[in-house]
Parts: structure tokens; sequence; C-alpha cells
């Protein structure tokens, strides 16, 4: 009855909470519709050029998101540059890059993030050869409330999401061994997105392109434009090119939501490579665990993809976010394959297919050519195990498998193949450099720095080392959680099966085992890993 009536008493409590939550985001639903103030208005007669160079008056700015529109004139002849100045000890404070209107666009705007009161700012023009405008303003929006809006729901979710969890911890569904593991891998996570924990971020080589593709979904989104998008307005001077229909940009539509929204595109980028590195942790950490079936071994995978020098090159050398993700499905495809291979008998045999489906999709929509690679990897695999690929229920599932991913994602390789087979198209530059004069050699996977490299520079080969450190770490956190006294009876009770194949080892390995127990002792490593190789 005691036990009843906490559970009762905890139900409540998170209902009057959840109530609390829904109040306060309603508080912020009047803001998203407020009306938009002008706040200064710039005319072109008033501007006073010194050289190539004016600027409009003074004007105060309170805390909130302002939007600078420049209207140009269609027959405007040069280039002209709008920015929004304040003294240089502002520079954190407002926050916005300029804008550069050029001949033939006609209206174009950019966004100003003040975030604390600015006393003196003003707009700033500089042209090039005739350039002339319509009309230039400075227009407070509405959309710090929707930001507001937005965290609060995701700070929100994130509260319940942990109170939920830590009621299942409370009940004892989740052991000890889970909760280190979840540690453990956050933590992993944390650290390989710790370069971007600033409030600034390094343009890397591809970082300005995906950048362009995010502002052209959020202006199609804008404008009510189709969906999926086919055509980005950015490239070729406005008139646009074909590169979603070639190059899928739906992992994409979470930043370029988050810009219609009113996040600048430097937040809305981060998220989408936290989003990344998540993903990567996540499904590396799923998919090994399934086919390992050891929680410190996918642990240790899992970090080995988050902290090799592919994964940190790609993210933060690079800006080759498309070829960060594809690492994310990777292994879902790696356990698929395995498990169809290895798990004949299962009662589950028929849903390991979908490891396969999901990695292959993943793959579509974030870069072509890992898709390439992988497919070819899998028909090697399938070539070299060619007893297994051709059982009768091994077959049928990987038909299976090929079929539902050319169904499901119809929408999007028909168009592509269509497009390539209709028209021609052109490289701008022709790329004759080899793979080797590219390529890594083994030994800087495990070496923590790499003075010269052949491809990309200095890399740290933190993976390996990660992997090998995570296992003592772990068996320490697993070693506290025991002496705490949270293993369950099932856990005591495989413990003393482990001690008892230890206790019928050969004797001719009793002297070895005698002097290295002290270095693989359970407070050093899992001996669920270690147990596999107890028994000679």
């Amino acid at each position: 009855m005691v036990l009843h009536g906490g559970r009762d008493r905890m139900k409540h409590g998170f209902r009057i909470l959840v109530l609390v939550q829904v109040l306060a985001l309603c508080l912020l639903l009047p803001g998203c519709f407020r009306e938009e103030e002008t706040v200064l208005r710039f005319r072109e007669d008033e501007a006073q050029w010194q050289e190539d160079l004016c600027a409009s008056g003074e004007v105060e700015l309170e805390p909130g998101v302002y939007q600078v529109r420049v209207r140009t004139r269609p027959e405007m002849e040069g280039t002209l540059y709008v920015e929004v100045v304040g003294e240089e000890s502002l520079r954190r404070i407002l926050q916005g890059n300029g804008v550069v209107a050029f001949p033939g666009e006609e209206y174009t705007d950019f966004e100003v993030y003040a975030t604390d009161r600015v006393s003196s700012v003003h707009i700033q023009c500089t042209r090039s050869g005739q350039a002339s405008w319509e009309d230039l303003s400075l227009v407070r929006l509405n959309w710090g409330n929707r930001m507001a809006l937005v965290v609060g729901v995701f700070a929100f979710g994130l509260l319940d999401t942990a109170l939920w969890w830590r009621k299942r911890i409370l009940q004892g569904k989740i052991s000890s061994r889970q909760q280190a593991a979840f540690w453990v891998l956050l933590a992993c996570v944390l650290a390989a997105y710790f370069p971007y924990l600033t409030d600034y971020f390094s343009l890397g080589v591809d970082t300005s392109y995906h950048l362009l593709r995010i502002e052209g979904l959020r202006d199609t989104l804008a404008a009510g434009g189709p969906f999926p998008t086919r055509i980005h307005s950015y490239y070729n001077f406005a008139h646009g090119t074909l590169i979603p229909a070639l190059y899928s940009d739906l992992f994409l539509y979470l930043p370029a939501l988050l810009r219609l929204t009113g996040f600048s595109i430097m937040t809305a980028y981060k998220v989408f490579v936290f989003g990344v590195v998540a993903a990567v942790g996540v499904l590396s950490y799923k998919s090994i665990k399934r086919c390992a079936g050891d929680t410190w071994a996918a642990v240790a995978g899992s970090a080995v993809c988050l902290f090799s020098p592919y994964f940190l090159s790609n993210l933060y050398r690079r800006g080759a976010v498309g070829e960060a993700l594809a690492l994310a499905f990777v292994p879902p495809v790696c356990c698929g394959m395995y498990l169809l291979f290895t798990e004949e008998n299962s009662p589950s045999y028929k849903r390991h297919k979908w490891w396969i489906v999901g990695g292959i999709s993943g793959l579509l929509y974030s870069h072509i050519l890992s898709l390439e690679t992988v497919v070819f990897f899998m028909l090697v695999c399938c070539m070299v195990f060619w007893r297994r690929t051709f059982r009768r229920r091994t077959f049928v599932q990987l038909l299976q498998a090929v079929g539902i991913v050319l169904l499901v994602n119809c929408w999007f390789w028909f168009p592509m193949l269509y497009l390539m087979g209709s028209d021609s198209f052109q490289l701008w530059e022709e790329y004759s450099a080899g793979i080797q004069g590219r390529g890594e050699l083994l030994m800087n996977m495990v070496r923590q720095l790499v003075p010269e490299s052949r491809g990309e520079g200095a890399f740290f080969g933190v993976g390996m080392t990660a992997a090998l450190l995570l296992y003592p770490l772990a068996g320490g956190l697993r070693g506290l959680g025991r002496k705490a006294g949270e293993h369950s009876a099932a856990s005591r009770g495989s413990r003393r099966s482990r001690s008892s194949a230890y206790r019928f080892r050969d004797t001719s390995s009793s002297t070895c085992s005698a002097s290295s127990s002290h270095l693989f002792s359970d407070s050093n490593m899992p001996r669920d890993l270690l147990s596999r190789f107890a028994v000679n």
C-alpha cells in the first residue's frame, strides 16, 4: 500500500509539472504573433557619401532579433554592401554579418541579433560602381519569442526525459551497468563535440557549401515552395542549380526549420553537427551491442567511431557534414549483414533486414559516395560468404531488403537517375590527385600525434587509444556500482558461474592466471569480455 501510494504521488506530481510547463509555453505564444516594428528607415536621398561609404543616423536597440531589408533599383550597376555597425566593444552583444546586393538582385536581407541593450548603432553602406537602393530599413521581428518557445519545448522535454529515466532507475528497470554506459557514452559524445561548445566556429573547406544548402531550404520553406526541394536559388547568380536532386537535403531540413524559427545560421549548423555526433555515437553503440552482446564492447566501438581521425577531420577540418553523417549508418548495415549470416535460426530473423534497410536509406540521404563504397563491400561480403548468401532463408531476406530500399526511396533515386541520364554535366575543375597521395598510414590510427601526415595534415589518432583506455574506466565504474549494492540477483548468479569456470581451468594455465590476476581483475576490466577467453 505504501509503494502504491508513493507511485500515485509521483504520477500526480508529474502531471502537475507537465501542466506548469504547458502554461509556461502558452505564455510565450502571444509574442510569437507580435507585429513587426520598423526601427530605422534609411532613404537614399539622406545618404551623405564620403567616397564610396555612407552611414545612417544612430538608433537604440533593445534585446531581440532584427532584420535589415535592402531593396535595390533594377537598373543598378555595381554592388552594395550593407551592415549594421556599433562600437567595437559591442562585438559579442551585437551579432550579425552584412550582405552584398548584386546587380539584378532586387531584394535581399540579413538578420542582426542583439543579446543586450545597445545604445547606439547605425546602418553602413559601401558601394562599388553605380549602386543605389529604393528602400533600406531595420525591422524588429518576433523571432525572439519563437526561439524562446523552441528552447522551452526542448528544455522541458529534456527535464521530463530525465525524470522518466530516474523513475525507471528507482524501479530497478535500468541496471548500474546501463547507467554507467550511458554516462560514458554521453561523455564521449560531448568530447567529440567539444570544439563547437563556443560562440563561434571555424569554416572548413565545404562548410560554406552546406550553409548555402541550409539557407536555400530556409528560403524555399519561407516562400511556400515545393517539398521536397529540387532547386537551390543561391547558386549561379540566383538562377539556381539541381543540387538537391542529386544530393539529398532531407537531413538538412532540421537546421532549415531552426533558421525559419529565427535561430542564426551558426546556431542551426551547430545543432545539426551535434545531431550528427549523437547519431554516430548512438547508432554505432546500438549496432555493436546487438552483434557482440556486450555493453562495454559497444561503448568502446562507439568511442572508436567518435574519435576516429576520419570523422573528426570531416567535421572540423573539411566541414563535410554529409560524409560525417554517413558514418552513423555504416554500423547498422554491418549489423544487419552480420545477423543475417550468423542467426539463421533466430525467431526474429525476418526483422534483421531492417538494419540494412535503415542503414542504406540513411546513406542514400546523407552521402552518395559513402553509399557506393558500402554497397561495394556488401557485394564483396556476399561473394566471400557465398554459401551463407545463397541459403534460401538468407537470400530471400537480402532480396526483400533490396526491394524495400528501392521502393521506399524511389522518390529520390528515380528522379536522380533520370536527370543524370537526360542531361550532360560539366565539372568545374578536374582533380587529378591519386588516392595513394591522400591516404594515411595504418600506424597513424594509433599514434597520439602524427607530426607529418600524408593526407589531411596533423591528426590525433585517439580512436584506438580511447577504446583501450575505456575498458579499465568501465571496469572501475562497474566495480563502484557493485560496491554500492546495485547489481541484481541475476548478475550475482552469473558471477558465480563465471568463477566456477575459472576454477575448472586447465592446470597448464594456472601459473599464468595467478600471475596476471591482479591485472585482469574485475575492478579493472569488465568480466563479461574476459570470461570469453577464461576457459581453455
